[in-house]
């Protein structure tokens, strides 16, 4: 969609994917201390959210931009209103864009380590990918819980990678054949 100041909110979008959040990792326990969210998933959850947002917003529009606007004409021509053709229409068709975005997303907040490791202190509240360092020390490496942990933490993804399956490859292959 056009709206104005289009060009510099994407400007933006691409200037904060060259922060890391390792170089704003001071700031954000500050924030997130004055927030009540350290030591919190939720606190987490915004983070990541926050982080992958751009990431997501670029995939995103190239799958929109790839789309027909004669789609959503032929919507509102047939009776939608603008609400109802992004629902009925547009989000259906960009259903395999949404879903690859959905995929990296999900891994890039499933792999964080150093942001977690940071905000996380109470062992129930970590997530597994800092939890599972805690089967290693300087002088032993329990590999039995080690692996244990590491296939428990594999089964989210799998589970993840069967539901949306059809839609990754209809999503990997749209735009090969040109027609």
């Amino acid at each position: 969609m056009d709206f104005k100041g289009k060009k510099l909110f994407l400007g933006f979008v691409i200037m904060s994917q060259m922060f890391s959040p390792v170089v704003l990792l001071i700031g954000i326990a500050q924030l997130m201390s004055a927030l009540n969210l350290s030591d919190s998933i939720a606190g987490l959850m915004f983070i990541n959210a926050a982080f992958n947002q751009a990431f997501a917003i670029w995939l995103l529009r190239g799958t929109f931009v790839s789309i027909s606007p004669e789609m959503e004409e032929a919507a509102l021509i047939d009776g939608c209103n603008r609400r109802q053709s992004l629902l009925k229409v547009l989000i259906p068709m960009a259903a395999p864009g949404i879903v690859t975005v959905l995929i990296f997303v999900f891994i890039n907040a499933w792999n964080e380590y150093t942001i977690s490791t940071v905000l996380i202190s109470t062992a129930e509240n970590r997530p597994i990918t800092v939890g599972i360092t805690q089967f290693s020390s300087f002088n032993m490496i329990e590999w039995q819980y080690l692996f244990a942990a590491s296939l428990l933490a594999t089964i989210p993804v799998v589970i993840l990678f069967m539901g949306i399956e059809k839609y990754l490859v209809s999503g990997l292959t749209s735009g090969g054949v040109k027609g």
